[in-house]
């Protein structure tokens, strides 16, 4: 059995990047504090960004329990994200 976990590249779009980092702006600005330098890392904006995607997600299609499990285990490390979800 092979413990290596199969590793897929995903793309983040760079408007999505900038959404985080608008965020964490304007959360610091209403807090009025400084951002801590470790948010400045671009490796920490890019999982904020793919947290922030999953959880956009999450509620856009209302899944909870199990039916979220199976979505997620369905489309995890998927390559074509688009760069916006419309409400509806």
């Amino acid at each position: 059995m092979d413990s290596k976990k199969k590793m897929v590249e995903l793309e983040i779009d760079e408007e999505l990047i900038a959404s985080i980092k608008k965020m964490q702006d304007l959360l610091c600005k209403r807090l009025d504090v400084e951002l801590p330098s470790q948010y400045e890392n671009l490796q920490t904006i890019i999982d904020q960004s793919l947290l922030v995607y999953f959880d956009r997600m999450d509620w856009y299609y209302r899944l909870e329990g199990r039916e979220w499990d199976t979505f997620y285990e369905n489309h995890q490390g998927a390559t074509n994200i688009p760069s916006r979800i419309e409400e509806s």
